[in-house]
């Protein structure tokens, strides 16, 4: 998403005309040197429960490394790995945002910075830019980052272009590249997809030759386990930073379903000859271009649902060059339906219970499980309740649905004519149930 946020705002920024510069800034060793004793003052000040601050500075302040007999005390830094870690660095670092203005935006994933200023020209932008830097360099200093300039890229949106930019951190001249690297995605000076697909194609590659000992003709894989294995290894690369790709060249797109239908028919077990539908139909897959509006439409789903003020942005420039931009045109029918995901919440009448058991089901004694279920079945029938139960199996090619109406001994059956998960299946057993509830008008069920 914060690729794609930097990806729409440049399309926005060029429609109007705009002159483009990125500066993707290299903090050097950025966990290790963040300071505990600032943590603490930061989450204090931004409204931590104390409970909470306490806790999280407790546990960084000193900790012990065993590695067999051997151990160290470390009292600085984040820990690398750690879940938490890149939550409290966005909040450690969140004054390095200040440098931001109309012209000027900081995208920023943990410890992974670019920074786009914009202006009429050339030069008024690289002047804004060259400002930013400097503000953001003294910023990270109070905060004992230090910037890494030999690792600090610099990179001009423009096609063709062979315009110099000087610009310097720390006087040392920041170098001008072709394309520079964020969170995985190639961003090159025309935006366009090519190079990024070129490497991320040359890196599945080495998975090829694996691939190909286990899905020999003889003794290979089963397909099923063939596909999984593809899945995991193969596809899972190619769509990484897919959600930007919706709007990628036709040349592009041939690029990828070549690359992909060659695993495909090997883990199918099928000739080239193979029409590229049946391919699909068979690996029960949607192609490459088809996936990828999906997965951006997935994507563009939660913010259109939510309150981020970015999604005006994509409702008011429906016709970029983006990926969001041609998903969300293609889909705008859909889309437009939608409101705030406000009224997606449950009503106040609807009790969801959670945890009702204090372990987990498969850790839970048969006989713990079946006296908590027992307790509150007699409570549901003294209150009155309209008791229900509702399961779904999956077969090769569709989904039963089976609802137990208990107070009328009722049984109901549907059968859902397509591949589909249980998850699925379950959903709409539940959809069922309250149909049905509703129909017989039942106040509680």
């Amino acid at each position: 998403m914060a690729v794609n946020y930097l990806l729409h705002k440049t399309a926005i920024k060029k429609h109007k005309g705009k002159k483009i510069i990125f500066c993707a800034i290299d903090i050097s060793n950025a966990y290790n040197c963040v300071d505990i004793n600032k943590v603490a003052v930061i989450i204090n000040n931004v409204g931590i429960n104390s409970n909470y601050a306490e806790w999280i500075i407790n546990v960084l302040a000193l900790r012990n490394l065993i590695l067999a007999e051997e151990s160290i005390y470390i009292s600085g830094g984040l820990p690398q790995g750690s879940c938490l870690s890149p939550l409290l660095f966005n909040i450690y670092t969140k004054d390095l945002h200040n440098i931001r203005d109309e012209n000027t935006s900081i995208i920023q994933f943990a410890d992974d910075f670019v920074i786009c200023s914009d202006g009429d020209d050339v030069e008024s932008a690289t002047c804004r830019l060259q400002q930013k830097i400097t503000m953001f360099n003294e910023i990270a200093k109070n905060l004992n980052l230090s910037c890494n300039p030999l690792k600090t890229k610099i990179l001009y949106v423009s096609k063709g272009s062979k315009k110099r930019i000087q610009i310097t951190l720390e006087n040392t001249q920041i170098e001008q590249t072709n394309a520079i690297k964020f969170l995985g995605r190639y961003i090159n000076t025309s935006l366009t997809l090519t190079e990024h697909y070129n490497s991320v194609i040359a890196n599945s590659k080495n998975n090829s030759k694996l691939f190909k000992m286990i899905t020999t003709v003889k003794s290979g894989l089963r397909p099923n386990v063939a596909l999984n294995f593809y899945k995991s290894f193969v596809r899972s690369k190619v769509e990484y930073c897919r959600t930007s790709a919706a709007n990628s060249t036709v040349i592009v797109n041939k690029k990828i379903r070549t690359f992909q239908n060659s695993f495909l028919r090997r883990a199918l077990g099928i000739t080239p000859a193979t029409p590229i539908p049946l391919i699909y139909a068979l690996a029960n897959e949607l192609p490459p271009l088809e996936r990828a509006k999906w997965l951006t439409a997935k994507e563009l789903l939660k913010i259109l649902t939510s309150d981020d003020p970015f999604k005006s942005d994509i409702f008011n420039h429906p016709y970029l060059n983006s990926s969001y931009s041609k998903t969300y045109l293609e889909f705008k029918h859909f889309f437009d339906l939608l409101g705030s995901a406000d009224h997606l919440l449950p009503p106040p009448n609807l009790i969801v219970l959670t945890n009702l058991l204090s372990n987990s089901k498969r850790n839970t004694p048969k006989e713990t499980a079946l006296a908590t279920y027992a307790r509150i079945l007699h409570d549901y029938r003294r209150s009155l309740f309209k008791i229900f139960y509702t399961d779904a199996s999956i077969q090769q090619n569709c989904a039963g649905i089976g609802i137990y109406d208990l107070s009328n001994d009722i049984e109901h059956m549907y059968k859902i004519n397509f591949n589909t998960s249980s998850s699925f299946g379950e959903v709409i057993a539940i959809w069922k149930t309250l149909q049905t509830a509703t129909t017989n008008s039942y106040d509680k069920t």
